[in-house]
């Protein structure tokens, strides 16, 4: 007779996964003291061979989800490829258009002060709005 625990150290398994089999499988003890439960080889028989049919059929679907994995993964590492290759381009489209901007910027930038200064030529020179007020006014008086 064993107790979990050392069903679960014959297994290489944890303890707590050998409970829970026996919960849900409703696998009775032979005997119970204070501290453990211990079962009999016909119990300790029926949870080595159905734990180690899970274990199996998990090592083939882990077997099957591996290589699934690698094809992903391959998959996967193209796409970053292609995504990267985009977003290098992205980058000097950027570039590219930053400059442009900056150009545009300096244009007008030049363009007011242009502006600013034929104003303020004007104003100086008396060809402003007041100089056309008294261009009107001289109009009416002949």
């Amino acid at each position: 007779m064993k107790t979990i625990k050392q069903i679960a150290d014959e297994l290489g398994m944890n303890k707590q996964r050998v409970y829970r089999f026996i919960q849900r499988n409703r696998i009775k003890e032979a005997y119970r003291d204070a501290q453990a439960m211990w079962y009999d080889d016909a119990a300790q028989a029926r949870i080595a061979q159905e734990i180690g049919n899970i274990g199996a059929d998990r090592s083939a679907s882990n077997d099957a989800d591996s290589a699934s994995f690698d094809a992903e993964n391959d998959a996967g590492d193209a796409v970053v490829a292609i995504l990267r290759e985009q977003l290098s381009a992205k980058d000097r489209q950027i570039e590219e258009l930053t400059a442009a901007l900056s150009n545009v910027t300096n244009a007008l930038n030049a363009a007011q002060a242009l502006h600013a200064a034929t104003a303020q030529k004007r104003l100086t020179e008396g060809k402003g709005l007041m100089s056309w007020f008294r261009k009107q006014k001289g109009r009416g008086e002949q």
